[in-house]
């Protein structure tokens, strides 16, 4: 932490906020969208499986491994994709359209693994297709409120800042 003095106030800054107006913070400046996506994905995930819970109750234990894969699925797409470029800056419609896009990815990613296994026939699609309709509103909306949060803070931040 840091102490910065301005008019009178004191301001402490964080290595976060620093770490937020550095050109070469790579993924750390995403990284409180990674961590909502995950938790999205995995609310998305569970909320499929409770509304379907009649019909695969008897077999919950294959699906915690997929709800696994789909989370090493999910990152794996985030690191070797553009999936967070420009993330502040998009409007809902495009973030809307690129929530579709990230959970197309995901399924099919994720289904190409059960067919490839030949598991497919162990889990519900029916699961899997609630998961890609839920995931995609979930991601659209933990990460709008998000957005407006973080611009909040980083416009804060620059607006009192000396240094800028």
């Amino acid at each position: 932490l840091t102490l910065q003095f301005l008019n009178n106030r004191i301001f402490v800054e964080s290595v976060w906020e620093n770490k937020m107006n550095s050109n070469n913070s790579g993924r750390a400046k995403h990284i409180d969208f990674i961590v909502a996506d995950v938790v999205s994905t995995q609310l998305a995930f569970l909320t499929s499986l409770a509304i379907w819970f009649s019909r695969v109750e008897s077999n919950l234990g294959i699906y915690r491994t997929i709800n696994i894969t789909i989370i090493v699925i999910y990152l794996g797409i985030m690191l070797f994709g553009t999936l967070h470029k420009d993330i502040l800056k998009r409007g809902h419609l495009r973030e809307l359209w690129l929530a579709t896009v990230t959970n197309s990815e995901i399924l099919l990613v994720t289904l190409g693994a059960l067919f490839a296994f030949k598991e497919s026939a162990t889990y519900s699609r029916m699961v899997f297709g609630l998961f890609y309709i839920i995931n995609i509103l979930y991601l659209f909306i933990i990460r709008t409120p998000l957005k407006i949060i973080i611009r909040k803070r980083f416009d804060i931040h620059t607006s009192v800042n000396p240094t800028n």
